[in-house]
């Protein structure tokens, strides 16, 4: 710049200066002008767009791509051209370089001119980085992969996806919701006393109403009418069951048969419960199929008619018309009764006609089975209890269904499906000690504090086809105490047995049991520990102790392992994830009762054979490879695939370098007392059938190599001594027992905290759950040592050992010190 450049420039500079624009309020109005816009903007990218949030960071997925926020992808992406040795250019070099240019820039550029016209490198320059950052960051995000099982799923679809990986192993196709359950609660925080683990870290928000709403079921037979009957008639048979039928539904016009068909998206249009109906409808056999469509509309689930001849009844089908003349009710009830009957009909869901709806229950059912009439006012509804007549007219069917439907209908009606009669006695045998002789539940003996739900409710039927119902008794549910019952999984039952319980089970749904009053219990008679055994063990260890579904009892193994305070306790307790109740805990057992049971095991241990290989240390070298493969296939593969290739909770068992890191204890810990989110198989496998799935396992693992047997009795465990209260640290022994075993659920949910010292003195439900120096009233040391048995023990998978209770307990005995 010459001096006459510059001497123009102050002028010009001076001129402007002094026409002046005031910092207050000038500048500050627009500064703030511009940043409440600023602000607006913001807030409504929170609220209309939002923070997109992955899944829970699970350190053991592997195919997790770590990606960096979008403006710093030109920079992720910029590294792939310096690979190796080169990357310390990206690093270091370039961003020095940029730096120094910055910095130097002033005594460089000694332009007066600002226009970027007039400066043709500096904006040249500017441009081709901008284009350069553009262009990186569209390259990361274009060679980014996607995620396949997410990108193809949303809604219900995901939702069935996430039931069937997480839940369905556990509660099979369909879930029986108690009424006023908090669904969404259940889900997030779990049911520590019923094995339910909570799922609130795994599902967000969003997804657990998703998944509440799959599980939370309409009229199937108008479902099917819908959305099916336009190309399907009644004969649909899918031959894949229901997996490939719930497939077939969820992915609507996608899925192969109806690709090319205007057919809806029923994944996004039908609600899970509506899939499930659905479901249960197509599946169900012909009879009841053809009634649930034509009938139930009008009948209801459960019909009750008059005893007549199929002929009566079929012709009543065929020829329709007012068939049903109802009596005037005037003068048998009175003028209250009437106006009560009429003011439920009229309004069945108003809390306060219930005496109205005890009336009709006890009049008006055996006609009108579970369906109410059709709507009318309060009026119209009275005149027509008083005055009967025949108020009601049913179609002609025989314009509509041809003779073999009406016959195969008429039977469904009049007559309970076969072998309803052998099922009752086989259920009278095997069920009714759980399930009570009329299925109407009851305390569940095999976990403390749980209620069984009624079986013969319409709620249970109505949501089960009778595949499912066939498949809980054949298999069982280990994580809710109920062992298999079919010979082929150590049961007493073939299928045929088992086909025959379903029938019996069919005929609650048409004529629902009386279930009477349950008398006072009467004390459990004086009997001694032989007499107890027979009628209360032998059932599943044995007439001798020698095993059966249970374990054996009467071995050296097992006498040698365990002192007798240590079986009085499994007695009394029952064992957590099987299906040994808790005898004493129920008050089916006195405690002198249980005393001479345990001397009656007792007395077997002078004479008592090994079976060694029923209670075998864990080791892959004492296992059958071929065995466990088989055993795989049949309890395992339905969760981690035929070949344990399928992530589950972001585990693949198919990874050499996942099972080089655990030992054959773990493995057989995991598979007989399960965990977080797999059940436990106490009650089905053996140490010998656990060690055989170990050796199948450990085939996936070539270097491995099994270690030395140990011998297969092993001395009752000496309890460890516990720690002084002196050596007792919160941070260094007793925290990270918390982050451990306790955080995972009781970080988030679960009400008490684990996190900190604060946390974990003051929060929970029942704050506080320690009292300083005194472990006996402190609610968490309750907890764990199993005395405080409401809610059940924690943590509700597996007792911590005794070396980490006996360490919170020192604790706590010092007087919890923040140490």
């Amino acid at each position: 710049m010459n001096e006459q450049e510059k001497r123009e420039y102050l002028e010009q500079y001076k001129k402007d200066k002094a026409k002046g624009v005031p910092f207050f309020p000038d500048i500050i109005f627009k500064d703030t002008v511009v940043m409440g816009a600023i602000f607006l903007i913001l807030l409504g990218l929170i609220i209309f767009v939002g923070v997109p949030l992955e899944e829970r960071a699970n350190p053991a997925d592997a195919s997790y791509l770590p990606r960096p926020e979008w403006y710093f992808l030109w920079i992720f992406q910029l590294l792939k051209y310096f690979p190796g040795s080169l990357e310390v250019l990206a690093t270091a070099v370039l961003p020095v370089v940029g730096i120094l240019a910055l910095l130097l820039l002033p005594f460089y550029d000694r332009s007066p001119k600002r226009h970027a016209f007039h400066r043709p490198v500096a904006s040249g320059l500017m441009s081709v980085i901008l284009i350069g950052m553009v262009f990186l960051t569209y390259q990361s995000i274009a060679s980014t992969p996607k995620s396949e099982a997410k990108a193809q799923l949303s809604g219900v679809a995901l939702a069935a996806q996430q039931y069937n990986q997480n839940c369905a192993a556990c509660h099979g196709p369909t879930v029986v919701v108690r009424t006023g359950s908090d669904l969404n609660k259940i889900i997030a925080e779990g049911l520590s006393h019923e094995g339910m683990p909570a799922w609130g870290g795994n599902f967000t928000a969003d997804e657990i109403s998703t998944l509440v709403s799959y599980i939370s079921a309409p009229d199937a037979g108008t479902l099917f009418q819908q959305n099916c009957a336009a190309c399907h008639d009644l004969n649909l048979e899918v031959p894949g069951g229901a997996d490939e039928l719930r497939n077939l539904i969820t992915a609507g016009p996608q899925g192969k048969p109806h690709q090319g068909q205007n057919v809806a998206d029923w994944g996004q249009t039908l609600s899970g419960k509506q899939v499930n109906a659905l479901i249960n409808f197509v599946l169900a056999p012909q009879p009841k199929k053809l009634y649930t469509f034509y009938c139930a509309g009008c009948h209801g689930s459960n019909i009750n008619i008059p005893k007549m001849k199929e002929s009566q009844l079929a012709g009543i089908i065929r020829q329709g018309g007012k068939h049903r003349t109802m009596p005037a009710w005037q003068g048998t009830l009175s003028d209250e009764q009437i106006a009560a009957l009429a003011a439920y009909i009229a309004e069945p869901q108003n809390s306060a006609n219930q005496a109205g709806k005890a009336l009709f229950d006890d009049q008006c059912t055996t006609c009108h089975g579970d369906k109410l009439p059709a709507d009318g006012s309060v009026e119209t509804i009275k005149q027509t209890i008083a005055r009967g007549g025949p108020h009601q007219t049913m179609p002609a069917w025989s314009q509509v269904l041809d003779d073999s439907q009406i016959e195969s209908l008429v039977k469904f009606i009049l007559t309970p499906p076969s072998g309803a009669e052998e099922g009752g006695k086989l259920f009278a045998t095997n069920c009714v000690g759980c399930h009570g002789k009329y299925g109407e539940g009851g305390p569940n003996p095999a976990r403390p504090g749980d209620i069984i739900s009624p079986i013969s409710s319409g709620d249970f039927l109505s949501t089960r086809d009778d595949e499912t119902i066939h498949a809980i008794i054949a298999q069982g549910q280990p994580n809710l105490g109920m062992v298999p019952f079919s010979a082929d999984n150590g049961g007493p039952l073939s299928d045929d047995q088992i086909n025959q319980v379903v029938a019996f089970m069919r005929t609650w749904e048409s004529k629902p049991p009386v279930i009477p009053e349950k008398a006072g219990q009467t004390p459990t008679p004086t009997i001694g520990g032989k007499e107890i055994f027979a009628r209360a063990c032998a059932n599943c260890h044995g007439p001798n102790g020698e095993g059966n579904v249970g374990p054996p009892l009467n071995a050296k193994e097992f006498l040698g392992k365990y002192n007798n305070a240590e079986i009085r306790r499994i007695i009394k307790q029952g064992m957590r994830g099987s299906s040994m109740w808790a005898w004493g805990d129920l008050g089916l057992l006195s405690n002198d009762q249980i005393d001479d049971l345990v001397k009656y095991i007792r007395n077997w241990e002078p004479n008592a054979p090994s079976r060694a290989n029923d209670w075998q240390e864990p080791n892959a070298g004492l296992g059958e490879a071929w065995e466990g493969e088989q055993f795989f296939g049949q309890f395992c593969s339905g969760c981690h695939g035929a070949d344990g290739e399928r992530q589950v909770s972001g585990v693949v068992l198919h990874d050499a370098q996942l099972l080089a890191g655990l030992s054959d204890k773990q493995i057989v810990h995991q598979i007989l007392d399960g965990g977080k989110q797999m059940p436990a198989f106490h009650a089905i496998f053996s140490r010998h059938k656990a060690n055989d799935i170990l050796a199948y396992l450990r085939t996936w693992q070539p270097s491995y190599v099994p270690p030395t047997p140990l011998p297969t009795a092993t001395p009752a465990p000496e309890a460890t001594a516990a720690p002084s209260a002196a050596g007792a640290s919160f941070a260094g022994d007793v925290l990270p027992i918390f982050e451990a075993k306790c955080k995972a659920c009781h970080g988030a949910f679960g009400g008490w905290d684990a996190a900190d010292y604060d946390s974990v003195t003051t929060s929970g439900q029942h704050a506080p759950v320690i009292v300083a120096g005194d472990p006996d009233a402190s609610l968490l040391v309750q907890k764990l040592q199993g005395t405080q048995t409401d809610g059940g023990p924690m943590p509700p998978g597996s007792k911590l050992t005794d070396d980490e209770i006996n360490t919170i307990v020192s604790w706590v005995q010092g007087g919890a010190p923040n140490n």
